[in-house]
């Protein structure tokens, strides 16, 4: 349970993460990346200040430390089109595919049988079935402030 003294700065960092990484994933507009810059540093040095004893992955250094610089080489835009995260999803995929959708007999049929899965996967009334049968996600109660700073980091128009 964390302390009422610490509830803010664990806010803080929470809105912080998630507003980076919804402008990371952003691909058709401008990034401030001044302002994204200013911003991670702050969740960094809130991280390692606050809560020194939390653990600090790749992932989220990449992101509070070096975000902002793949950001300018990008132009000024996010990274959405050249994100891993879909690829990452995929090979998720394909293990399910081939431990329970193929068969087993010998290497050449599983894959066989997991490319024939993926390529049925791909077709156009299939994809639109998928996208009807996903539920939306039920908002966060902080979704509002965090669409507000994720605002304040693209440029204006």
């Amino acid at each position: 349970m964390l302390k009422e003294e610490d509830a803010d700065d664990f806010s803080f960092i929470l809105i912080g993460l998630c507003a980076a990484v919804k402008v990371i994933n952003s691909q058709k507009r401008s990034v401030n990346t001044a302002k994204l810059r200013e911003l991670t540093q702050e969740v960094y040095l809130k991280i390692v200040e606050r809560f020194p004893w939390a653990v600090v992955t790749q992932s989220i250094h990449r992101i509070l430390a070096h975000a902002h610089e793949v950001i300018e080489l990008n132009q000024g835009f996010g990274l959405g089109d050249v994100s891993e995260e879909g690829l990452e999803a995929l090979n998720k995929l394909i293990r399910q595919m081939r431990e329970h959708g193929s068969r087993k007999d010998c290497t050449m049929n599983n894959f066989q049988d997991t490319f024939h899965h993926l390529w049925d996967r791909s077709r156009p009334t299939i994809v639109e079935m998928e996208r009807k049968i996903k539920r939306k996600k039920a908002k966060l109660i902080i979704s509002s402030e965090i669409e507000a700073l994720v605002e304040s980091l693209f440029l204006e128009e």
